[in-house]
């Protein structure tokens, strides 16, 4: 019966938060993103770059994620990786 009223509750509000025009979601471009560094990130890996490393160089270039985040080592795989599949 709680479960049912917190679900009940939930749909509510984000109903009423989309009618105010609220985005919600994920945030779009994340593979658009990714097809577009793919090529730059390749280039700093074929020269030894590491994770890290790209990662850093793509923070103090003021490139931002699809999230509008700062890019981490791990996150930087994830650009090849969605390129690939």
């Amino acid at each position: 019966m709680e479960r049912n009223l917190i679900g009940e509750r939930t749909r509510e509000a984000l109903a009423e938060a989309q009618r105010r025009g609220v985005a919600l979601g994920r945030r779009q471009g994340t593979h658009e993103t990714s097809l577009e560094l793919d090529p730059y990130v390749r280039e700093l890996r074929a020269a030894g770059a590491r994770y890290r490393a790209v990662a850093s160089q793509l923070n103090a270039e003021g490139v931002q994620s699809a999230r509008g985040m700062r890019w981490s080592a791990e996150s930087v795989p994830r650009i090849v990786l969605r390129t690939v599949a």
